[in-house]
């Protein structure tokens, strides 16, 4: 039972359980032609029903209203349904069977009339009883067939797995009966192969699976297919619920009459599908009967439902199908009955229902009977609409390829290889500048007009070459056109054409000229280099990712910007991507990449790294762009790297200098604005904010709503009235407002520089402004002015003037009391320089002074102060000056300008000599005073020096007039060491009394107090000395004679306060005083000296405590103090640089203390205190 023939293709599975026979064209000649039932066949592409019985047209009165509600109910319910229908002919309603089916490859409806009862429409009513249907009518024609041995029933079970069939199909089948229905398979095992069975199998299966139905031509199952050919048609029965739960089929015999009718059937469909496929029809006019009949592929092509019927010269349905082209059919017609007939001719019409234009070409043949007689014509037709279109087409195409020719420049020529005859196309003489009506007829005479003289022998051995082995290769020649002999450069391509055996038919060669292409390229590849030069110079390298071949390739420039050396092989991205990042940076950009990949979209990142060659840190700017296919897949990344890490570099330092710019701002109160002209829009910075007290709140946007904030009426006059004048002059403009502030109220001085924004035209579009709160500005502008006034008072008040000389310009400015103090009043007097100055007012000398303590100060840098003696005008006295010389440096340094200050102190000096004198007169009466105090004690200590001198004289001379002159020796030296320490009371003294308080310097304090013991000693026998030893080598600023001086009052006072047999204390010692300390004695701190003096006596009344340093202030009484010793002492003591001070006094006596600073130097040298002096 193998299968010979296709299957039709199953309709949708069916909902009904009743077995419905399959319709195909030979059932339905018998089922529907030949029935009495009304019946309608329909093809579902074009919704066009036709009648196909009398049967509808009886019943319905040819209505197609029903037609078309059959159709419609049928369409839109896949599978099999029913419908009722009432006619209107004799009001009956009938129950219609619609069905789907495929056939001959299209979709067509069946719908089968069943009587029913005349009673409402009401769908899916059962069918009555009484009357027998057509599916019975069509199984009793079936069993009656069943009987004549003509075909066999079988019944397939597929929920018993029980296999039933009638006799006549067991005989037909040559398949054994068995004693009772057994399965299918179990059946087919005991005739059939393995393979036949396994195919039977599987096309049972596919029916189950399919619920469709099909149909298969097979031979008996003892394989006798020639004699006995069977057709099998199988219908799957389906439950409610669409399940298969059987099969039945038909099995017919096939007598070799009907197989071979079968078989001409079967070659027409084959022909049907093939004039389909081909677009050809043909058409039978019958002129003898005056009719004509086409096949289905005909009205195909006109694009009408096919007509199986004769169709009558003249009748309705002619008029239709020939009313397009009437009068060309009936010439037609004509000619077919007088014998003329083109034999092929075009047919132009217009296809039914598009109106779409169609060409035909008609074949037309006479067919002639007995007598020679035409009788009709067969006529072939073949739509040849896409044909001429196509020849319209390559007609056009060739056109635009000749005009592509001339516009490509391109032109080709055809070289025979064994005659070596050349054809050449019009655009190539063109090209080389030949005449059309005189083109190369040989291979040789189109080489002389390609192929310079030079380079003809290795032309003709590359034809050699090529002709012995064809290969397609092409080559760049230079030329010279032969009409203008213009240098040109063409490409030719050579190809061989070769038969099956690859003997070389012909020569196809094209040859374009590419003069402007090689100058384009040769252009191009001068970009690309100064592309590439740019992005070397623009540190911008390039990169493809090709995902699909997984290939990375980079410019040289990125290898370069790595610090790498370029790798020119393919990697994979992930391999570079370990090779030129930083390690847990690969892990990153591999994500970052896989995520680009998904979403299809461009970005852009930024890299840090380090280049490869020196470490240096590199930033990177990169930006990827994907390139898709026509899927719309990501297929590679093109990658541009830009190196910004000198960008990112001067990023930071520019916002660094932004950031500290706005503490600039902020420290100088200086803000900035800019405000449109147009939208009056203000857009101000923090500072100006912060400026006018504006910290919270929304802040003004426009003009109106900042000066209604900050200004009054009269200030926003200012401000308007400022910003027309710019408007107007075009320039900046500055002034001054006052504003209050909004948090506090108070007002301020804001100093506003204006600057008008141009648009290209040259029209000013928005004012840039500049704000400075210059309020504690002005503040000090008003005291500097208070203060200058102050100072110039002061100067006149003092005598003080001042001058300023500029070593950069040789600028010179002098003070008004300068030019007064110098006396020169009108400006003719006055010195223009400081060389004049100094040429007027000072000797040779002291020029020669000044100009090397200027020479010193531009060395160190260090300010100067000297006392100069200035000549007066002719016949005045010379004047002292001092002056106080400042210099002032620039950034580097150097010295720029002296600022000096100058006073006249001639009556300060006049006074100072006054002072001086008058110190040392009371100096000398205070010496005076002393010298009448302890001149008694004096000449009471040189008696006790005298009176042994006698008594050891007289010793002496009488141990010399006895002859002892040992003794007398000893005696002598005695009176002599007598006499020289009377002698040196009486030099010390006489030293004393003759000599003046020097300046102070560096002297022993050991040697000092030496002398001050020797002469204390004879005025104060009960004075103790207490010394620090720490002091024996300690030196001091002061004079001696002037400390004596001091020790002397303060040894008297004592003495006089508490008698002479009263003990007096003198202590030294060394302290350091702090800055507190020293701050309250008037001196530096440091290290000094401390000698205090202490009596035993009744101290110091309260009620002059605190005048008794004042001149002429005693506590003595009878008249014996002047009240000059104290303030003389104290007047020594600062002038040394120390003090004198009471530090203590009451019942039990009174203590008075000097500090003296310790010298640095020894006797003799540099006078340099230990602490530091009043100038320092």
């Amino acid at each position: 039972m193998s299968t010979t023939a296709g299957h039709y293709a199953a309709p949708p599975r069916q909902r009904s359980a009743r077995v419905k026979p399959v319709l195909d064209d030979g059932l339905l000649g018998s089922l529907v032609h030949g029935s009495d039932v009304p019946a309608l066949a329909c093809r579902l592409d074009n919704r066009s029903a036709s009648l196909t019985n009398e049967a509808f047209a009886r019943t319905f009165g040819r209505d197609n209203e029903a037609a078309r509600l059959l159709v419609s109910k049928g369409s839109a319910h896949p599978g099999t349904s029913t419908y009722n229908l009432t006619s209107e002919v004799d009001g009956i309603t009938r129950r219609f069977l619609l069905e789907r089916i495929t056939y001959q490859g299209q979709d067509w409806l069946l719908a089968k009339g069943i009587d029913l009862p005349a009673r409402s429409n009401i769908d899916n009513d059962p069918p009555p009883p009484a009357e027998p249907s057509l599916l019975d009518r069509a199984a009793a024609y079936l069993w009656q067939a069943d009987k004549l041995g003509r075909l066999g029933f079988f019944y397939d079970d597929y929920r018993t797995g029980i296999y039933h069939a009638t006799d006549r199909w067991y005989d037909l089948t040559g398949f054994p009966k068995p004693d009772k229905p057994c399965p299918y398979e179990e059946l087919a095992k005991k005739v059939l192969t393995e393979e036949q069975l396994s195919e039977s199998l599987e096309r049972r299966e596919k029916s189950k699976q399919n619920a469709g139905a099909y149909r298969h031509e097979h031979g008996r199952a003892d394989g006798s297919y020639d004699t006995h050919t069977l057709i099998s048609d199988v219908q799957v029965e389906v439950d409610p619920d669409g399940n298969p739960v059987g099969a039945f089929g038909i099995t017919i015999e096939v007598p070799e009459l009907k197989q071979l009718e079968y078989k001409l059937r079967h070659e027409r469909e084959v022909f049907s599908r093939a004039q389909h496929i081909a677009r050809v029809g043909h058409i039978h006019d019958n002129i003898k009967a005056g009719h004509w009949h086409a096949s289905e592929s005909f009205f195909e092509l006109i694009g009408r439902p096919p007509i199986h019927e004769n169709i009558v010269y003249g009748s309705e349905l002619d008029e239709r199908i020939i009313s397009l082209h009437k009068d060309k059919i009936e010439k037609l017609r004509s000619g077919f009955n007088q014998g003329i007939v083109p034999p092929r001719f075009i047919f132009e019409t217009k296809r039914y229902r598009t109106d779409e234009p169609a060409f035909f070409e008609i074949s037309s043949y006479p067919e002639q009977d007995n007598y020679g007689e035409v009788i009709g014509y067969f006529s072939i037709v073949v739509d040849v609409t896409e044909s001429r279109k196509l020849r319209q087409g390559l007609e056009e195409e060739r056109n635009l390829h000749l005009q592509a020719q001339e516009l490509a420049k391109l032109g080709h020529f055809i070289l025979d290889p064994k005659s070596l005859n050349v054809t050449v196309s019009p655009v190539l003489l063109e090209l080389v500048g030949v005449d059309p009506d005189n083109p190369p007829q040989t291979y040789g005479e189109m080489s002389d007009l390609l192929v310079s003289t030079e380079d003809a022998e290795e032309s003709a051995g590359r034809l050699r070459s090529f002709l012995k082995k064809p290969a397609p290769y092409h080559t760049d020649i230079p030329i010279s056109r032969a009409d203008t002999g213009e240098k040109r450069v063409l490409a030719v391509f050579v190809n061989p054409e070769t038969d099956s055996e690859g003997v070389l038919k012909q020569v196809f060669g094209t040859i374009r000229d590419v003069t402007e292409e090689r100058e384009l390229e040769r252009q191009l590849e001068l970009e690309r280099r100064r592309f590439e030069r740019a992005q070397r110079l623009g540190k911008i390298g390039h990169a493809v990712d090709n995902i699909s071949n997984g290939a990375f390739k980079a410019s040289d420039v990125l290898w370069e910007l790595l610090g790498m050396p370029p790798i020119r092989e393919d990697l994979p991205y992930e391999e570079v991507a370990k090779a030129i990042l930083p390690p847990e940076e690969v892990e990153i950009s591999l994500k970052r990449r896989a995520e680009a990949i998904r979403i299809g979209e461009p970005y852009k990142f930024e890299l840090n790294t380090t280049r490869r060659d020196n470490g240096k840190p590199l930033t990177f700017f990169i930006e990827n762009y994907p390139q898709k296919d026509s899927d719309g897949n990501v297929t590679e990344f093109f990658s541009v790297v830009a190196d910004v890490t000198e960008q990112r570099r001067l990023e930071r330092e520019l916002q660094n200098e932004q950031a500290a710019f706005e503490r600039a701002q902020r420290l100088a109160r200086v803000g900035h604005f800019t405000q449109d002209l147009k939208t009056q829009e203000i857009i101000a910075s923090e500072t100006v904010w912060q400026m006018l007290g504006f910290t919270g709140g929304s802040r003004p946007r426009s003009y109106e709503e900042f000066a209604s904030t900050f200004m009054n009426a009269q200030q926003r006059l200012i401000t308007e009235e400022r910003q027309k004048q710019l408007i107007e002059a075009g320039t900046d403009i500055s002034y001054e407002i006052d504003l209050a502030r909004v948090d506090t109220g108070e007002r301020g001085t804001f100093a506003v520089a204006l600057h008008p924004d141009k648009n290209s035209s040259g029209k000013i579009v928005r004012i840039f402004g500049v704000i400075a709160d210059v309020t504690e500005q002005r503040q000090l502008e008003a005291s500097l002015r208070d203060e200058r006034q102050f100072f110039a008072k002061a100067q006149e008040f003092a005598r003080l003037g001042h001058f300023v000389d500029d070593l950069r310009d040789g600028s010179f400015y002098a003070s008004e009391m300068l030019w007064e103090i110098a006396g020169l009043s009108t400006d003719e007097d006055r010195p223009k320089s400081h060389a004049e100055l100094l040429e007027r007012f000072l000797t040779p000398a002291e020029r020669t002074l000044t100009y090397a303590r200027r020479e010193q100060a531009m060395k160190d840098g260090q300010s100067y102060s000297a006392k100069i003696p200035a000549k007066g005008k002719k016949g005045e006295p010379v004047r002292q000056f001092w002056i106080e010389v400042f210099p002032e440096k620039d950034d580097d340094g150097q010295v720029v300008r002296f600022f000096s200050i100058v006073q006249d102190i001639t009556e300060r000096e006049l006074a100072e000599q006054t002072r001086e004198q008058l110190e040392e007169a009371l100096q000398e009466a205070q010496k005076l005073e002393a010298l009448n105090y302890f001149a008694g004690g004096m000449a009471h200590e040189l008696g006790n020096l005298l009176q042994p001198a006698l008594n050891f004289g007289a010793l002496a001379h009488s141990a010399a007039s006895k002859g002892n002159a040992a003794a007398a020796a000893l005696y002598a030296d005695r009176v002599l060491a007598a006499v020289n320490r009377a002698t040196d009371v009486t030099r010390r003294a006489l030293q004393y009394v003759r000599e003046t308080p020097t300046q102070a310097e560096a002297i022993s304090l050991s040697a000092a107090l030496e002398s001050a013991r020797i002469i204390l000693r004879s005025t104060a026998p009960a004075l103790e000395w207490r010394i620090d030893p720490e002091l024996s080598n300690v030196n001091v600023i002061a004079d001696e004679t002037g400390l004596l001086q001091v020790l002397l009052n303060l040894v008297r006072n004592a003495a006089e306060a508490g008698g002479p047999s009263v003990k007096t204390e003198i202590r030294m010692s060394k302290t350091r005083l702090s800055p507190n300390d020293a701050q309250q004695r008037g001196v530096a701190a440091g290290e000094y000296v401390l000698l205090t003096v202490t009596d035993h006596g009744p101290g110091i009344p309260n009620n002059v405590r605190g005048s008794i340093f004042d001149p002429l202030v005693t506590t003595k009484t009878g008249g014996k103090g002047t009240g000059l010793g104290l303030p003389v002492s104290k007047g020594l003591a600062e002038r040394w640089g120390g003090a004198l001070y009471l530090a203590g006094t009451g019942e039990k006596g009174t203590t008075f203390a000097i500090i003296l600073p310790i010298a640095a130097s020894a006797p003799n040298g540099t006078t340099e205190a230990s602490a530091p002096t009043l100038l320092k």
